[in-house]
């Protein structure tokens, strides 16, 4: 039986949204919307949390670290992949994202392949830490082992 992937949408209704929300449908993946790090919060504290969270960058109660910090707290668990979206490349956004422990950083105009390329590096990389976590491995964890069986996927996968 196939896992069902669902993704959540936090954003307080940016238009590039709606582009990647088609995206995601035409690939299976159903979506949920939250408008703020409240609503998230609710939407990720269900026993059926979505395995990907896509999150903007700025909100009426937070920004992408708060979305960050409730997708790791403890009564998630499913080890969330959080993927920040912002509507203009940003080189010091990008760099405060991957080391705050975001996934990916994202950028439109989206194509259908380069968002399903994101969809299982997130995946992957989740699965990932929530295998090392069962085994509860202690020091660092490596988001892409060089060399490692059932590694990250292929773009052209």
């Amino acid at each position: 039986m196939q896992e069902t992937i669902t993704a959540l949408l936090v954003h307080p209704g940016e238009s590039c949204f709606q582009a990647l929300e088609l995206i995601l449908a035409d690939q299976g993946i159903p979506t949920r919307l939250a408008r703020n790090c409240a609503e998230a919060s609710v939407s990720l504290a269900q026993p059926d949390s979505p395995k990907l969270v896509f999150t903007g960058i700025g909100f009426c109660d937070g920004t992408w670290a708060d979305v960050l910090r409730l997708a790791s707290e403890p009564k998630v668990h499913n080890h969330t992949a959080v993927i920040v979206v912002s509507r203009l490349p940003d080189h010091q956004l990008y760099f405060d994202v991957m080391e705050g422990g975001a996934i990916d950083f994202i950028v439109p105009p989206f194509q259908p392949d380069d968002v399903a390329f994101v969809v299982r590096s997130a995946i992957w990389n989740a699965r990932h830490r929530a295998s090392r976590a069962a085994l509860d491995l202690s020091g660092p964890t490596q988001q892409w082992p060089p060399g490692a069986a059932g590694g990250p996927p292929s773009h052209d996968a």
